[in-house]
């Protein structure tokens, strides 16, 4: 959420897909999955979602030892645990509708609309 109003959308999310991962987020890679925010309610709110998706490369070993680590700032009463899945796994594993609006979106930018057929 941003609540700050000294950071924008794009800061905010490199912040915090920093802190609940653990990994340094360089701005640039952070790209938008949409063209503007996407508002949750018509006309009756103005408070808006903005989605953005980061690629980051890996080798696999250094990928599963993020899987079960706690991240998240203790100052704020956040407890992250990450948990390594595929695509398909996590679509699963998602129980909101902003997190299926993220991968389909994410899946149309990418182009990937055999993986979006199979979820």
């Amino acid at each position: 959420m941003v609540d700050e109003k000294d950071f924008s959308p794009v800061e905010t999310a490199v912040r915090e897909l920093g802190e609940e991962t653990g990994l340094p987020i360089n701005m640039s890679d952070v790209k938008p999955l949409f063209s503007r925010p996407l508002f949750s309610a018509t006309s009756t709110s103005d408070e808006c979602l903005h989605f953005f998706y980061y690629e980051h490369r890996m080798p696999v070993a250094e990928i599963n030892a993020l899987d079960g680590r706690s991240t998240g700032e203790e100052g704020e009463n956040e407890h992250t645990q990450l948990s390594i899945a595929t695509f398909p796994e996590a679509q699963q594993r998602i129980a909101n509708l902003h997190g299926i609006l993220a991968h389909l979106l994410y899946l149309k930018q990418v182009g990937d609309y055999g993986l979006m057929r199979q979820l």
